[in-house]
């Protein structure tokens, strides 16, 4: 993907750990994602928390939801990737 000339990829945490998907992706491909739709949806903002340390510790330049944000989805769980990185 860093090879494609994109400037953004927003990426799938199924793909791996934030730092691994860094790893791949090199320095210059900004990567966005890093919360869980699954733990958005079923976790606790606790979980989502700690998603959000992850992405923020695995150098992830966006951090939010992998994906379209499911529309039953606790707001505690939304608020907490804003809280997490104030």
């Amino acid at each position: 993907m860093a090879q494609t000339g994109l400037g953004c990829f927003h990426w799938d945490t199924k793909t791996g750990r934030p730092d691994e998907v860094r790893a791949l992706a090199g320095p210059r491909l900004a990567l966005m994602g890093g919360v869980g739709n699954f733990t958005l949806l079923r976790g606790t903002a606790e979980e989502v928390a700690a998603q959000v340390q992850a992405a923020m510790t695995g150098d992830i330049d966006v951090i939010g939801p992998e994906c379209a944000i499911p529309l039953t989805t606790p707001l505690a769980n939304l608020k907490a990737i804003a809280a997490r990185q104030r």
